[in-house]
């Protein structure tokens, strides 16, 4: 209203002064405030009023409150799961294209549900590949188990039909009669302590008794390298037991030290498995191959007594865990081996003396990769 106001007086304003100027009235003389006001006082005075009653008009009528709330569209976006909003990728108003992401929620608790569900899946198959492990183990052993009653029952049977037990002495004599050479490759069937120990020693004891008394003249034993000088081995400490009463006998005797063999390889994997894998030493080893070994006792056999030890080892010298690796990967076994300089061999710590002749010996003429590929 207050520009209809000002319009008035813009508009009648100038055109009353112009008609003023126009009849030779000028500003000052006969144009003052007074007079411009007593001629249009009643313009004004209408232009006031009409401004009034329209002000009033206008402000009665329309409406007005001191509580009003906007009100605008919303569209409810929801999401798949709650949680609190992380980042927000649209501008207030902006156009939004199909397909775009609007917001992103913090997903630190599902990153962190998604790690441990990850951790758990890897204990499941590492669980997993231990049960395989297992299983390979105890099908190792249930083969070994076979083949050990399979032989116990073929020497029970010979034994039988032969009527020979060294450990009771019973036939020996009559097997031993009119023999000059006898060839010691007897072992226990049980690897208790007390048992191997009893073993090497009553049928030691029965076996240089009954040689003394057939007039034997050579005895050949065949030990292990390494029997006295590994105390904590039971079954080492049960060889140097026999090896003691063949010396302290009579009879003319040869001991023949050899290393571990070829065949023994898979047997010392499956008692060296720590859940899953295969942990054996990294001391150095030089097993031999049992036909070697063969052909070393025919040798000594068919000479003259040593009355003494003679080493005989393989032709390769490498860490244990490296000749443990090369059997299992021959045979596809999937087990992994590690080396690790404190683990136990057979319940006895080694290192790079423990197995290996220390001074001269005799060595075979297989490696391990022709053996293997026979």
């Amino acid at each position: 209203m207050l520009e209809l106001l000002l319009c008035s007086l813009v508009t009648i304003l100038p055109d009353y002064l112009y008609r003023r100027y126009r009849q030779n009235k000028r500003f000052g003389q006969e144009i003052t405030l007074y007079s411009v006001w007593y001629e249009l006082r009643w313009g004004i005075t209408g232009c006031l009023m009409l401004t009034v009653a329209l002000i009033t008009m206008i402000f009665y009528y329309h409406p007005s409150t001191n509580a009003a709330a906007l009100y605008f569209r919303t569209v409810p976006i929801l999401p798949e799961a709650a949680g609190r909003v992380a980042e927000v990728n649209i501008d207030y108003s902006a156009p939004v294209k199909k397909g775009a992401v609007l917001f992103r929620l913090d997903n630190t608790k599902q990153q962190a549900a998604l790690e441990t569900a990850k951790r758990k899946v890897a204990e499941v198959d590492a669980s997993l590949i231990s049960a395989r492990a297992d299983v390979v183990k105890a099908e190792a052993q249930s083969r070994e188990a076979q083949a050990a009653w399979q032989q116990a029952r073929d020497e029970f049977d010979t034994k039988s039909a032969s009527g020979v037990n060294a450990v009771t002495g019973q036939g020996l004599a009559a097997a031993l009669s009119g023999a000059d050479v006898v060839v010691d490759v007897a072992n226990a069937p049980s690897w208790e302590p007390a048992a191997v120990l009893a073993f090497f020693q009553r049928s030691s004891e029965n076996l240089v008794a009954a040689e003394a008394a057939a007039g034997v003249k050579h005895h050949v034993a065949l030990s292990i390298v390494d029997t006295d000088r590994s105390p904590d081995n039971t079954y080492f400490r049960a060889k140097l037991a026999q090896e003691t009463i063949i010396k302290s006998a009579s009879v003319p005797y040869s001991i023949v030290r050899a290393t571990q063999f070829f065949e023994f390889l898979a047997a010392i994997a499956d008692t060296s498995m720590i859940d899953g894998k295969i942990v054996v030493p990294t001391a150095q080893f030089q097993p031999i191959a049992a036909d070697d070994v063969v052909d070393r006792l025919a040798e000594i056999a068919t000479g003259r007594p040593l009355n003494g030890t003679i080493d005989i080892a393989g032709p390769e010298k490498a860490p244990f865990n490296e000749f443990i690796a090369r059997r299992l990967k021959a045979s596809a076994d999937p087990r992994p081996v590690i080396g690790d300089p404190k683990a136990l061999y057979y319940g006895a710590p080694i290192d790079d003396r423990s197995l290996n002749p220390l001074g001269e010996a005799r060595l075979g003429a297989t490696p391990l990769a022709t053996w293997l590929s026979l």
